[in-house]
């Protein structure tokens, strides 16, 4: 997938929020130039505009597209992976009861909550993660490189990028109505019930494209990565799609191949790093295991020793 506009690269993280800074604010502009000559969008965007901000999320590799991961697979047929999804978290929440023992789970009503909690574990969906820190997705783009470098061997490793998403004209161009609450979705908006229908009662996904909304934060993840989502519809290219048709909705910045050693540097400098976007004892341990490796090597198992 080529970047909707014209080519951005970043080879430092100062290019990179330097690069962001600049789109943000032709981003801020387009909007209050757009509520100049709209009476009901000016008065939405100034009871709205101290929280808008954009979102990023970080690629490993620039080619990857915006699809979730319920689309990945080919030219997929939407309406069968619709019914194969509604099984999924149907099965998802008949045996996630019993295995998380002391985990806060959502109610049993709660169809969000229990969404979020499946593509936080990697089950899958049709939602994408967002962050609105530029640096977390960064850290996300350049995660474990350093170790799928060591695999490709010969072959040449391939560039990352961070994309940005103005969630709120994603809204706009992607759903909202006239008499239609304004900015990123909740939950409990009519809208968001038809990205998400109830379960086993024969209702269709309708909406094409898709829809940016703020989950709950049921666990400490997700608030730590300033986590936000993107939920499809039956468009699995919708953000290119609607990207191509307007240019103040998805940018691309690629991260070349030979530069992410460097903002690797300078993102630990900065206090991103494994334990502080994954704060749990898990994380720390991984931390911990790559200050150990980049002084001492790989820990192998050494034959006979095992």
């Amino acid at each position: 997938m080529p970047p909707p506009h014209s080519l951005k690269v970043a080879k430092t993280l100062g290019e990179l929020v330097e690069l962001a800074m600049a789109i943000r604010n032709q981003w801020w502009q387009q909007h209050t130039e757009e509520a100049l000559g709209d009476r009901k969008l000016a008065e939405q965007w100034e009871e709205t505009k101290q929280f808008w901000r954009p979102w990023f999320r970080g690629h490993k590799d620039a080619d990857w597209q915006l699809r979730p991961k319920l689309y990945r697979a080919g030219e997929p047929d939407v309406n069968k992976l619709f019914r194969f999804e509604e099984e999924l978290r149907g099965e998802f929440k008949r045996r996630g009861w019993q295995l998380a023992p002391g985990f806060t789970l959502p109610v049993n009503k709660d169809e969000w909550g229990w969404y979020g909690l499946m593509q936080h574990y990697g089950a899958p969906t049709r939602l994408l993660d967002w962050s609105d820190g530029a640096l977390t997705a960064l850290y996300f783009a350049l995660r474990d490189s350093e170790k799928e470098d060591k695999c490709h061997h010969c072959s040449k490793p391939p560039d990352a990028c961070v994309w940005m998403l103005d969630p709120y004209r994603l809204n706009l161009v992607s759903f909202h109505p006239s008499d239609e609450s304004f900015g990123v979705a909740l939950p409990d908006w009519e809208t968001a019930d038809e990205y998400l229908p109830e379960l086993f009662v024969g209702e269709k996904l309708l909406r094409e494209y898709p829809l940016a909304i703020d989950p709950p934060h049921l666990f400490q993840r997700l608030s730590s990565q300033r986590g936000h989502f993107t939920v499809f519809g039956t468009c699995p290219d919708g953000l290119y799609e609607l990207g191509q048709q307007n240019n103040c909705l998805i940018e691309k910045i690629t991260i070349p191949e030979n530069s992410i050693q460097q903002i690797r540097l300078e993102l630990e400098l900065s206090g991103v790093s494994e334990a502080t976007t994954f704060p749990d004892l898990e994380a720390l341990s991984r931390e911990l295991e790559s200050v150990w490796e980049s002084h001492f090597g790989s820990a192998r198992l050494i034959p006979g020793n095992a």
